[in-house]
């Protein structure tokens, strides 16, 4: 058996964030399922590439939402507190 060869290109879109392969790979019998490795290779990097900023959106989002869910917690009791003891 010769080589088999292939050009190939990859768009991907995850979570936003956009990756691209353009490139002519070899196709055998003898690797998984007959793809070059180097696809698998670019859809798992893609993929963690992306999940990671994913996670530190979702991150930063929960970060932002507990400050915020604090400064109302104390602006209540805040309210509260004043309401009790303003004496006017």
């Amino acid at each position: 058996m010769g080589d088999f060869r292939a050009d190939i290109k990859i768009k991907l879109d995850l979570w936003g964030h956009k990756y691209s392969m353009d490139s002519w790979l070899n196709y055998s019998p003898e690797e998984c399922c007959g793809m070059d490795k180097r696809v698998s290779d670019f859809f798992n990097e893609s993929y963690e590439d992306a999940k990671s900023k994913y996670d530190d959106m979702v991150y930063e989002m929960d970060k932002e939402n507990r400050e915020k869910e604090e400064r109302e917690h104390e602006l209540s009791e805040l309210k509260r507190l004043k309401q009790k003891y303003d004496t006017r």
